[in-house]
C-alpha cells in the first residue's frame, strides 16, 4: 500500500472509529432514555430520508465527481469553477426536496410507516418536520466532500457524521429535561449544521469557497452528470431495503422498528471503520489506475482479502456473541432484557451479512473508477427485488430475524454478481491467488466458528451485570479473532502472515 493511501485510510480509520463511539454514545443515551417505545420508533422513521440520503449523496457525488476532480488537482481555479457548478445545481434542488417534505409529512410518513398506530404518528410527524431541512446540508456535504476528498483531505468529511452526534448527545443531556422527545429531532438538526460547518471551514482554509454557479454548458457539468444520476438512482434503489424493512416492521409490535435500527448500528461499527476506511480514500486511488487494469484488479484483489480477513471472524463474533454484545452496549435505564433478546435475534441474522456488504461496495467502487455507475445501479435494483421477496417470506417466522436474514441474504446476491461482472471486466481473480486466498480464509472461519462455539456455553455462564458482559464479550472476541487469524497462519494465507510480520516490527512496511 502506498505512503499516500496508507496515511488515507489512517486518518479515515481513526476519525470514523471517533465517529462511531459517538454514534453508539448517542444511540445509548436514546435507548437509556427512551427505551424501545413508539418515541424511538418515531426517531427511527423521521431520520430515515436524512440518514438514506447520507448514505446515498456524498458516495454519488465521489464517484461521479472525483475522477474528475482529481484530473483537476492543482487546478484551483477549474476545481472551483466545477464545485460552483455543482453547488448551483443541487442545493436549490435539496431546498426544494426539504419544503415538500415538511408541507407533505403525514403522507411520507404513511409511506415509510404506513402500519404505524395513530398515537406513533403524533409523535413521528412533528419530528420528520424539524429533521428534514437538513436535507440542504446533505447535498452541501455531498458536493463539498468530494472536492476535498479530490485533493486528498479525508479529515473533515470523515470527522462529520461525529460531530452530527454530538449535537444529539448534547440536546439529550440538556434538554431532555425541559424538552421531553423534542430534544431528539433538534439535536439532528444542530449535529447536521455542525457538520456543514466543520466541512466548509475545510473548505475556506484550503482556498476553495464556495459559490453557486448555474450554467448547464460547461462540458464538465456534463460529464458528472452522466455519472452522477445512474449512481444516485443505482444507490438510492439500494437503500430501498432499508425502507422496505421499516416499512414490513412497522407491522411488527411496538419497538421492533429500533430493534432493527440498533442491531443496524451494531453492525455499522465494523463496516464503518474497516469499509469505510478503504473505500473512501480507495476511490482516488482506483480512478488513477482506470488505465492500467491489470494493476485495478490487484488494487481490488488485495483489499478482497484484506476485507475478508478482517470481517469474517467479526461476523462469527457478532453471531454468536450477539446477546453479551447489545447488553454491554444498551442494557441500562429504559432499555430492558427483553429488548436486548429482540436486538440480538436480529443482529444474529444481520452478521451473515457484513461480509457480502463490504465486498459489495468495494466492487461497485472498482465500476465507479472504471467510468461505469449503470451496473452497481441496475445490480442494485435487482439486489432490492430479492430483498422484498425474501422479506416477504421470512417475516412470519422469524419477525424482526426475518427483515435481517433478507438484507443479508440480497448483500450475497449483490456482491456475487458483481464479482462475476468484475471477472468478465477485469478478469477479477483470474490469477488464482484471490481464490484461494478467500478459500482458505473461509476455512479458517469454519474453525473459528466451531472453536467459538465451543466455549460459548462456558463464556454465556458467566456472570451478568454491565461488567460481566464486557468480560463475555472480549473472551467472545478473543476466542474469535485467536482462533481465525491462528488457522489461516497456518493455511498459510500469506495477507495474514505479512500483516502478522509488520505488526510484529511494530507496523514497519
Amino acid at each position: 500500500m502506498g505512503t499516500r493511501l496508507s496515511r488515507a485510510v489512517g486518518t479515515v480509520f481513526w476519525t470514523t472509529l471517533v465517529g462511531r463511539v459517538l454514534g453508539f454514545l448517542r444511540e445509548l443515551l436514546i435507548a437509556q432514555v427512551f427505551g424501545m417505545s413508539a418515541v424511538t420508533d418515531s426517531y427511527v422513521v423521521a431520520t430515515t430520508l436524512p440518514t438514506v440520503l447520507m448514505a446515498v449523496v456524498p458516495g454519488a457525488f465521489n464517484a461521479a465527481a472525483v475522477p474528475l476532480l482529481t484530473r483537476l488537482r492543482g487546478d484551483r481555479a477549474g476545481t472551483r469553477r466545477l464545485f460552483g457548478l455543482l453547488l448551483g445545481w443541487s442545493l436549490p434542488a435539496a431546498l426544494l426536496a426539504a419544503v415538500v417534505g415538511v408541507a407533505a409529512a403525514p403522507a411520507i410518513l404513511h409511506l415509510l410507516a404506513p402500519a404505524f398506530p395513530a398515537a406513533t404518528d403524533r409523535i413521528a410527524v412533528p419530528m420528520f418536520r424539524i429533521v428534514t431541512p437538513v436535507l440542504v446540508w446533505v447535498a452541501f456535504l455531498g458536493v463539498a466532500g468530494s472536492v476535498l476528498n479530490a485533493q486528498g483531505h479525508f479529515l473533515a468529511p470523515s470527522i462529520g457524521p461525529g460531530l452530527a452526534s454530538l449535537g444529539v448527545i448534547g440536546a439529550v443531556v440538556f434538554l431532555h429535561g425541559p424538552l421531553g422527545f423534542w430534544c431528539i429531532p433538534l439535536g439532528v438538526a444542530a449535529g447536521y449544521t455542525l457538520q456543514g460547518l466543520a466541512v466548509l471551514a475545510a473548505l475556506l482554509f484550503r482556498g476553495v469557497a464556495p459559490a453557486l454557479s448555474f450554467s448547464t454548458r460547461d462540458p464538465a457539468l456534463r460529464q458528472v452528470g452522466r455519472l452522477l444520476w445512474p449512481m444516485a438512482a443505482g444507490a438510492s434503489v439500494g437503500q430501498l431495503g432499508l425502507f422496505v424493512d421499516r416499512i414490513f416492521a412497522s407491522g411488527l409490535p411496538p419497538g421492533s422498528v429500533s430493534a432493527l435500527n440498533y442491531a443496524g448500528r451494531v453492525l455499522e461499527l465494523p463496516l464503518g471503520l474497516f469499509v469505510g476506511a478503504v473505500t473512501v480514500p480507495l476511490l482516488p486511488r482506483l480512478s488513477e489506475l482506470a488505465g492500467d487494469v491489470p494493476a485495478l484488479r490487484r488494487e481490488v484483489e488485495r483489499f478482497g482479502v484484506y476485507l475478508a480477513a478482517v470481517l469474517l471472524p467479526l461476523s462469527v463474533f457478532l453471531l454468536l456473541a450477539g446477546g453479551p454484545v447489545v447488553a454491554v452496549l444498551f442494557q441500562r435505564g429504559a432499555f430492558l432484557a427483553h429488548d436486548t433478546r429482540v436486538t440480538a435475534f436480529a443482529l444474529t441474522f444481520f452478521a451473515l451479512g457484513l461480509l457480502p456488504m463490504a465486498l459489495r461496495d468495494l466492487f461497485a467502487r472498482a465500476f465507479y473508477a472504471l467510468g461505469d455507475t449503470a451496473t452497481p445501479a441496475w445490480v442494485g435494483a435487482a439486489g432490492v427485488g430479492v430483498n422484498i421477496l425474501l422479506d416477504f417470506l421470512l417475516i412470519h417466522p422469524l419477525a424482526q430475524g426475518g427483515l435481517a436474514l433478507g438484507t443479508a441474504g440480497a448483500a450475497w446476491a449483490g456482491s456475487l454478481v458483481l464479482a462475476g461482472l468484475l471477472y468478465r471486466r477485469v478478469s477479477l481473480g483470474a490469477g488464482g491467488g484471490f481464490g484461494v486466498s478467500l478459500w482458505r480464509l473461509a476455512l479458517a472461519t469454519g474453525v473459528c466458528a466451531g472453536v467459538v462455539w465451543a466455549v460459548r456455553p462456558e463464556i454465556l455462564g458467566l456472570p451478568g451485570g454491565l461488567w460481566g458482559w464486557a468480560a463475555q464479550v472480549g473472551l467472545f472476541l478473543l476466542a474469535a479473532l485467536g482462533s481465525f487469524f491462528a488457522a489461516a497462519w497456518l493455511l498459510g494465507v500469506g495477507e495474514v502472515r505479512s500483516a502478522v510480520r509488520r505488526l510484529g516490527r511494530g507496523g514497519r512496511a
